[in-house]
């Protein structure tokens, strides 16, 4: 089981200087959902969706870009719905500064 890994996500949008992001699973457009918006971190609590999946890939996307994005579930079972965790809250505002 694959789920989107959020401490990737942070370190991509640090490193890209991402304003905008968002967060799905490969092939399944109802899946996506913003996860930062304007430089900032976004939750969007009016679209909660799984982000777990035992086939297809978890990504990020924004632009025209998507890069696969995932972990292995056993690693992080609590990040499998959309929720900025701690850890990757600390990644992007302590890579921001």
């Amino acid at each position: 089981m694959k789920v989107f890994d959020w401490n990737k996500a942070a370190k991509l949008i640090v490193k890209y200087k991402i304003q905008n992001a968002y967060a799905a699973i490969d092939g399944m457009e109802e899946t996506k959902i913003q996860i930062f918006k304007g430089g900032k971190l976004f939750i969007d609590t009016s679209n909660i969706t799984n982000l777990k999946h035992e086939i297809l890939n978890p990504i990020l996307k924004y632009g025209n870009e998507s890069i696969y994005c995932y972990v292995n579930y056993s690693r992080h079972p609590d990040w499998s719905y959309m929720q900025w965790p701690l850890s990757a809250i600390h990644i992007v505002k302590h890579l921001c500064l």
